[in-house]
């Protein structure tokens, strides 16, 4: 009896901790942060992994996620169609899952993808969970439909050329009527802003009811593609 009670003590204290941990992870901002401020604005952006203006976007918006930290309820999210074939389906899958389960994570593996591309590298740099990833892109494929309807043209859409859907977020795409990548959401509405880090922030700051201390940051527009540097006259082009 007494070894038992040991051993049910021990269950429970490990069921307890298992808890504590597993509700920590839900408390994580995009960062890797602990839980969000008071008043953190929420920032959807609405992309294509391989849209050459999406990704131009990620990188003058993801300065100012870094900057804003606590502030900032930052989430990337994927337009209901994919235009750059059956590679941008597989990324997309790849980052929505590493946003969703290892999203402390995410901000560094995106950072090093928004390099030149290269996945499986950025997975290692990003010290990614690869059994726990492709649980979740088996789980989610299956769930969407995502790789059956790629297969099946007859369910590609669009007016002129035809795409693969990508229903992941087909609610919130239709919510905000989401027509190309990029497409800013700030707190339940739809906005333009021009892609510069400081445009970024500008932008998100107008949404605080007190803003939080900025610094300056380069007003220099990210070049579209892929690679850190170079920057571009153009900061609302788009692929829709």
């Amino acid at each position: 009896m007494k070894y038992a009670y040991y051993i049910i003590n021990g269950l429970l204290a490990f069921i307890f901790a298992l808890s504590i941990i597993t509700s920590g992870f839900t408390d994580f901002n995009i960062t890797g942060m602990a839980t969000l401020n008071p008043g953190a604005v929420k920032v959807e952006l609405f992309v294509m992994s391989y849209c050459p203006y999406g990704t131009q976007a990620e990188k003058g918006i993801i300065p100012v996620v870094e900057l804003l930290g606590r502030d900032i309820d930052f989430k990337v999210e994927f337009v209901d169609y994919a235009m750059h074939g059956k590679k941008e389906i597989d990324e997309n899958l790849r980052q929505y899952c590493i946003q969703k389960e290892q999203q402390d994570k995410f901000i560094d593996y995106l950072k090093c993808f928004l390099e030149d591309g290269d996945s499986e590298n950025c997975l290692a740099s990003a010290k990614i969970n690869t059994a726990v990833l492709e649980a979740c892109i088996s789980k989610t494929d299956k769930k969407y439909n995502i790789t059956e309807m790629y297969n099946d043209r007859s369910t590609w859409i669009g007016s002129v050329n035809k795409y693969p859907q990508f229903n992941i977020y087909k609610d919130l795409n239709d919510k905000y009527e989401v027509k190309g990548s990029p497409t800013l959401v700030i707190n339940g509405q739809v906005v333009q802003s021009e892609r510069s880090p400081i445009a970024f922030l500008n932008t998100i700051c107008k949404y605080y009811e007190n803003p939080p201390q900025a610094c300056n940051l380069s007003s220099q527009t990210p070049s579209p593609g892929f690679g850190w540097s170079g920057s571009s006259s153009s900061g609302s082009a788009s692929c829709e």
